[in-house]
């Protein structure tokens, strides 16, 4: 309403009472067509006949009636509320959605249609709610992806992705080309595969210039402040009580999206631990052999310079449940 009042206010009057004008219509005054005012006075014209009966002074030669400017003010003052409209509503939407950040962190859980009983293993923990503000404590830097069974996150920087077991199998075959996955236990099967999870969501490594995993259960502080730190010189983060050895481990990693660190896993007993329906370890380093965990493919391309691996700058600690005490 102030918009449209100032609007008002700015019209131009007419030259003849002084009514203002209407808005419609040409604003010129060297055109013989009939233009009203509030009053209904036919300004056009009478200006136009005034101005051929006043007196022209001695060496003035014959020329139109000067044109009026358009009045341009009441449209900007009618057209500035869409404007500002607009412009909130793009930066609401910035907001709901933000841009793609440094690194991206895969969390996944599966249910297995084979066990009715085992589906409560694959809905997320009851301290989900933590783990979404930690999540939401680090949307700085870092995008949660949730991806299996339904989380129902609400932070600006979490995403579901819905996945069942067909679907999963369907991600191996098209990225590992591995068409005889056989499984035991999704749950171990899940574990094995942790090394491979950036291949197998292509699309979160392309919007990333990191991608790792991580357990439900590793509640992350300040973990932006550590992506932050990373450089061009760095191709993996892993935390420093695994550096320099064995590097690799289940809890949580970074990789450097590139083909060469994304595919590291290729340098160990990859499909073996894929086909296999037990559980391999190979997530880990203490697997069945020491040549064919994701471990000793790690260590081999570090130590041909292949790999440079940073340790977070602090501490990751462990609280452990064993037979009902806590450990730490």
């Amino acid at each position: 309403l102030a918009w449209l009042g100032l609007g008002l206010l700015a019209r131009q009057k007419c030259s003849n009472c002084g009514a203002p004008r209407r808005l419609a219509g040409c604003a010129a005054n060297c055109c013989r067509a009939v233009h009203c005012c509030s009053n209904r006075h036919a300004f056009g014209a009478w200006a136009a006949e005034r101005a051929a009966l006043r007196p022209r002074k001695h060496g003035m030669k014959d020329h139109p009636p000067r044109r009026r400017p358009a009045a341009l003010l009441p449209k900007l003052l009618l057209a500035a509320p869409v404007a500002v409209f607009m412009v909130l509503y793009a930066r609401t939407e910035r907001t709901r959605r933000p841009e793609n950040t440094k690194a991206g962190l895969i969390y996944l859980r599966i249910a297995d249609p084979r066990h009715r009983q085992d589906a409560f293993r694959a809905s997320w923990p009851p301290w989900l709610p933590a783990l979404e503000a930690s999540a939401r404590a680090n949307a700085r830097s870092v995008t949660y992806y949730f991806i299996g069974a339904p989380a129902n996150v609400t932070c600006a920087n979490c995403i579901e992705m819905p996945l069942d077991l067909a679907g999963l199998r369907a991600r191996v075959e098209k990225y590992l080309g591995v068409t005889d996955m056989e499984i035991k236990s999704v749950k171990n099967k899940i574990c094995d595969l942790k090394p491979m999870w950036p291949a197998l969501f292509p699309e979160i490594s392309a919007r990333h210039e990191w991608v790792g995993f991580a357990d439900a259960d590793v509640l992350f502080g300040d973990l932006a402040a550590e992506v932050d730190l990373l450089t061009a010189r760095d191709d993996l983060l892993v935390p420093s009580s695994w550096h320099p050895y064995p590097l690799a481990n289940g809890n949580f990693m970074l990789f450097r999206s590139t083909a060469r660190v994304l595919h590291a896993f290729r340098g160990a007993g990859w499909r073996e631990a894929v086909r296999s329906p037990g559980y391999s370890v190979f997530d880990e380093w203490h697997g069945r052999g020491s040549t064919t965990d994701f471990g000793h493919a790690l260590l081999e391309m570090h130590l041909n310079g292949k790999l440079r691996p940073k340790p977070t700058s602090r501490l990751f600690l462990q609280d452990a449940v064993s037979a009902g005490r806590a450990l730490m």
